[in-house]
């Protein structure tokens, strides 16, 4: 979600900077016009409602990259949420903690002290849950259908290379007999 928020927000300073300058450009080519006053009045007023969400989009970058805790991150959320960009604001006020600071995501259980008989076995569930943390299972049934899918790739695999090595035997016994 943190970055999600950070890419929306950066798209969102560079459309209203996009859209000031443009405006900025226009008001210069004007100038010589007969409403070159009204140009420049625009542009004062477009300057002076983009340029809220150019400057609160560039403070809440800043306040994602230093944010540890989600409270840190309400009240700049709240005028993302109004002046840069609706959904990067209610990304911000819907991260949790474990968003922002990494080392309070859930740690593998590291096993206690076993009988050296169960040892292999407590590794192997380590392994496991290790492995299901990593890949963002929940479940045990989600991590059997993960390995049985990845066993049928390896099998359709292994198939396609048993295959591929036959037909280049094959290919080196033509050439020899020729």
């Amino acid at each position: 979600m943190k970055t999600a928020s950070k890419v929306l927000i950066i798209i969102s300073i560079c459309f209203l900077s996009f859209i000031l300058f443009l405006l900025f450009i226009s008001c210069i080519a004007s100038c010589t016009a007969v409403y070159a006053s009204v140009m420049a009045v625009a542009f004062f007023l477009y300057l002076l409602f983009l340029s809220p969400g150019i400057i609160v989009g560039s403070i809440a970058l800043y306040k994602l990259s230093k944010a540890k805790t989600k409270q840190e991150l309400t009240a700049i959320a709240i005028l993302t949420l109004i002046f840069c960009n609706l959904i990067s604001g209610i990304l911000m006020l819907c991260m949790k903690d474990e968003d922002l600071n990494q080392s309070l995501k859930t740690k593998p259980i590291t096993p206690a002290p076993v009988v050296e008989t169960a040892t292999s076995l407590n590794n192997e569930i380590l392994k496991i849950r290790q492995e299901m943390n990593e890949f963002g299972f929940t479940s045990l049934e989600e991590y059997k259908e993960y390995l049985a899918l990845a066993k049928e790739n390896k099998a359709v695999a292994d198939e396609k290379l048993k295959k591929e090595n036959a037909e280049y035997e094959e290919f080196i016994k033509f050439r020899d007999q020729n």
